[in-house]
């Protein structure tokens, strides 16, 4: 007889990758979409973040594909600058549409999976910003012709390599959403996969009569 439990994990990723490619599907103009909205959203959290910079996220000219951002990072004092291009798609999206798609594949009444929903993208929005702030202090650090960002040795490693994990690896982007998938059906006691066979019945160890 098969294990209910692990039907209920094949149904569970079933599930969860329908409704992942229902979100990254490219639907007419949803790229352009959510591109304008992250440019809106980090121009806002970066305006006044950075002392001595002028952060900017534009749209590119010419688009490539989802390659439609560029960030230029200026220095206040010397002028100099200089420009990243990035995909709003892959650094924002991808892992949003992975925590929605985990999140509503819980086997619970929809309204309760709304709720989950809203936590989930609460949190991976904190990450996000925590991935930007990071590339753009990697960007403004002491290295760079821009910089009005001046760290010691150690700390100065530190922010390269949390750039090089946190924005510039691609298995993040589906890793920390899975992190915080577990988290918030841990936190509001839901376990992700249900089992819907009943207990066994003991049997009794004597016979009366």
């Amino acid at each position: 007889m098969p294990d209910d439990r692990n039907n209920s994990a094949i149904a569970f990723g079933i599930r969860a990758l329908a409704f992942y490619v229902l979100l990254v599907f490219p639907w007419p103009g949803a790229v352009e979409l959510y591109s304008s909205a992250f440019r809106g959203i980090t121009n806002a959290a970066c305006s006044d973040m950075f002392s001595g910079a002028r952060v900017r996220f534009d749209p590119m000219i010419a688009s490539v594909g989802t390659l439609n951002t560029k960030l230029t990072l200026t220095n206040r004092a010397t002028r100099a600058f200089i420009r990243k291009d990035i995909t709003p798609w892959r650094a924002g999206y991808l892992p949003t549409a992975t925590t929605i798609a985990l999140l509503l594949a819980i086997p619970i009444s929809f309204r309760r999976r709304l709720g989950r929903v809203v936590w989930g993208v609460i949190a991976v929005h904190c990450f996000l910003i925590v991935r930007v702030l990071i590339l753009v202090a990697n960007g403004l650090n002491e290295s760079t012709p821009a910089a009005t960002i001046f760290l010691g040795p150690t700390a100065s490693r530190a922010l390269t390599n949390a750039n090089s994990i946190f924005v510039e690896t691609t298995t993040v982007t589906f890793i920390v959403p899975a992190i915080i998938w577990l988290a918030v059906t841990m936190a509001s006691g839901t376990w992700p996969f249900r089992c819907s066979r009943s207990p066994a019945k003991r049997k009794p160890a004597f016979r009366t009569r």
